[in-house]
């Protein structure tokens, strides 16, 4: 009978039958199962430092792909929709030799997002009066909205570091400095 059609039964099966019927639709279920692989449990530690390495080795290749334009140490302001222009580029730039194997897209999506939402990088539109291309050149004018953007970025990430620092000191109390008698 071919697939998708039905059968309608005007008795019931016998026993016999039934059974047949049944041992047949097992078999059936046996050929269309899939093997389900065992993914392995990972810890949430170890599942963050894998997603860390991933984005690192993203940051890596972003920096000897367009190193003009990506340099954590001395981040330019990037130009807007750069991440854009690197996807559509990805297939092409996949097939270049590179010291690693090219990051799958979401790592580079993660590894631009990573490198644009640093204190490094919003304090270089202090100093900087334009974007820049994947080429390095100018790429178009910062804005002063997007200077006081930044301003306000730089203003949230130290006060989340002035947190975090307290935390940690609250946690480990060996490394906070001994009060002075």
């Amino acid at each position: 009978m071919p697939s998708g059609q039905t059968l309608t039964l005007t008795k019931p099966l016998s026993l016999e039958k039934q059974t047949q019927v049944d041992a047949f639709l097992g078999q059936q279920a046996e050929k269309t199962k899939t093997e389900v692989k065992e993914i392995p449990q990972v810890s949430r530690e170890e599942a963050s430092k894998q997603r860390l390495e991933r984005c690192k080795e993203a940051v890596n290749w972003l920096m000897q792909a367009f190193p003009q334009c990506f340099n954590p140490k001395a981040p330019l302001p990037l130009k807007i929709g750069i991440s854009k222009e690197i996807m559509d580029q990805w297939l092409y730039l996949s097939s270049l030799p590179y010291d690693s194997k090219i990051p799958a897209r979401i790592a580079i999506r993660k590894a631009i997002g990573w490198y644009t939402n640093r204190l490094h990088y919003y304090m270089s539109f202090e100093t900087s009066s334009h974007r820049r291309g994947l080429d390095g050149k100018e790429a178009g004018e910062i804005t002063e909205a997007e200077k006081e953007y930044a301003r306000l970025k730089i203003k949230e990430l130290k006060e989340r570091m002035k947190i975090k620092k307290a935390n940690d000191v609250q946690l480990n109390p060996t490394t906070a400095p001994s009060p002075s008698v």
